[in-house]
């Protein structure tokens, strides 16, 4: 998923642990994060830490990528390709 603001990220990270089938409670356990923290993230991430993002996306079994923005029309596929040997 392209996520391009703090709304959006929200968004995603709350849909990726309903998708896992977590509750907030079962999210916090298993990363070690208190639930009240989940449920901040997942209404404003803007504070987030980029140690509490990684957390929760090892427990959502999610990967990060940070790509470069691309000039109007490109796609990442077509430069993605360019990267692989």
């Amino acid at each position: 998923m392209y996520v391009s603001d703090p709304s959006a990220l929200a968004n995603w990270l709350r849909e990726a642990r309903q998708n896992r089938g977590l509750t907030q409670k079962q999210a916090s356990e298993l990363s070690g994060l208190r639930q009240a923290t989940i449920s901040k993230i997942e209404n404003d991430p803007a504070p987030c830490t980029i140690e509490t993002l990684l957390r929760l996306a090892r427990v959502y079994q999610l990967e990060l990528h940070l790509l470069p923005m691309l000039a109007k029309g490109e796609n990442y596929k077509h430069e993605i390709s360019k990267l692989e040997w």
